[in-house]
């Protein structure tokens, strides 16, 4: 069976041009959190619906952990690697498939925003790790697009009973030299590629929310959650601009 990492992350890099991508977090009184990210990809866009999605776990949530270690996910030799699989162990997967798309998604709670990191970071150098092992072109490109979306690199959080924050601590200069150098000769492709995507996150407060300093940003009727949506390419080229600031009434 190919490697695991191998389909999760070419269905990330389909689905980076398919507009249909949702960050979520939910966030507890005590300070934990779940944290999901979904892909939903057209099956046409997966090969004129020929994707198969064998050996993933289907309509329910397995250990992202677990699932590598049953499979050739984890035979790949690094310093860290050990660590990583340890780190990844709450991340869950599952798939969905409809007569029309498939679904992916990852998902994990958490004790607290440094727990989450941690985690996120792990897998996304072992999908790294993976990438160079096999040699693969199109999961060399879907490594790259993984590690662009869901590395927590330069990003720094607060929360506690009087708001959250997520900032981005790289320049806006530093994140367009970081996409040049990732993508080198693609770049001018996958821009057009990605001009019409989108990106959007979710936050779950059990507070209702106050102010938000994103003007972008829907407050939703109960005031628990903000939804902001953002153009693909500012994910990938400034990620800065993704950072926001909420306060608690």
């Amino acid at each position: 069976m190919k490697n695991v990492i191998f389909y999760l992350v070419l269905a990330m890099t389909a689905v980076l041009s398919s507009c249909n991508v949702q960050e979520e977090y939910t966030f507890t009184e005590d300070g934990g959190v779940t944290y999901s990210l979904q892909y939903s990809i057209s099956k046409e866009m997966m090969g004129g619906g020929n994707f198969s999605a064998s050996g993933l776990p289907t309509d329910t949530l397995i250990s992202l952990g677990e699932l590598m270690k049953e499979n050739d996910g984890v035979k790949v030799d690094y310093p860290e690697k050990d660590e990583d699989v340890a780190n990844i162990s709450p991340l869950h997967m599952g798939v969905g498939s409809s007569d029309e798309e498939i679904s992916i998604t990852i998902k994990g709670d958490f004790a607290d925003l440094n727990a989450m990191q941690k985690s996120l970071k792990s897998f996304a150098r072992l999908s790294e790790q993976s990438a160079e092992k096999n040699g693969d072109g199109a999961n060399e490109i879907a490594q790259k697009m993984v590690t662009s979306t869901v590395t927590q690199d330069n990003i720094l959080y607060s929360y506690d009973k009087k708001g959250f924050s997520k900032k981005c601590t790289s320049s806006s200069a530093d994140s367009e030299e970081n996409f040049k150098n990732l993508f080198g000769e693609m770049e001018g492709g996958l821009t057009e590629m990605l001009s019409a995507g989108k990106y959007v996150v979710k936050y779950n407060f059990p507070k209702k929310v106050k102010s938000v300093d994103n003007a972008n940003a829907i407050i939703s009727e109960d005031e628990k959650s903000v939804v902001v949506e953002y153009p693909m390419m500012e994910v990938l080229m400034s990620p800065q601009k993704m950072g926001i600031a909420v306060k608690f009434k």
